[in-house]
């Protein structure tokens, strides 16, 4: 919970008064850097660490609102966006996704936490205990925002279904062990 909180270091407000230098939630500045033909977001994984959230989540939001082709590289936690993006429209879309999935519609504090599932995606907030199924915040916004559903729904699935299979592993490697002690 603490890893998006204030630790000394400076930073951007996530949410709340952007000018208020003693406020607890803040984040990284997104870096943007170019190499030939692409936009690169070294410190994408820190940013994210900050709002809680998968940076796959954030990179996936980017090709979406951009139509551009992007992947995240999990060793360097490094994001590449083919094709050039000014840093404004990235700050622009990273404060679009941080007011549509990370800050609470009730209190709007980040302390939110998204659980997708059954096609749906629900928002529980550890600040004031609001929960509800994830919400547009503009209109000209649902087509992203069913894009970004159906995605964190199915890698939800996708973690759910590396899980039960570690759990079969396990469960397949305890009975090999009980066996050759047998």
């Amino acid at each position: 919970m603490a890893s998006h909180l204030n630790s000394g270091n400076p930073g951007i407000n996530i949410g709340g008064d952007p000018l208020d230098g003693s406020y607890r939630y803040k984040m990284p500045q997104m870096v943007v850097q170019y190499q030939g033909n692409s936009t690169i977001l070294p410190n994408i994984g820190d940013v994210a660490k900050a709002l809680r959230v998968q940076p796959q989540w954030l990179v996936q939001y980017f090709t979406y609102r951009f139509g551009l082709r992007g992947k995240y590289d999990a060793k360097p936690k490094v994001a590449t966006l083919v094709g050039q993006i000014g840093e404004a429209d990235v700050r622009r879309y990273g404060d679009q996704f941080i007011a549509q999935f990370v800050l609470c519609p009730e209190c709007g504090l980040p302390e939110t936490q998204l659980c997708p599932g059954n096609n749906k995606v629900k928002i529980d907030c550890d600040a004031c205990g609001h929960n509800s199924k994830l919400v547009l915040t503009s209109k000209g916004d649902q087509a992203s925002l069913d894009k970004m559903v159906k995605y964190f729904c199915s890698q939800s699935m996708q973690i759910e279904a590396a899980a039960s299979a570690a759990k079969k592993d396990a469960k397949r490697a305890a009975k090999i062990n009980c066996q050759l002690r047998c």
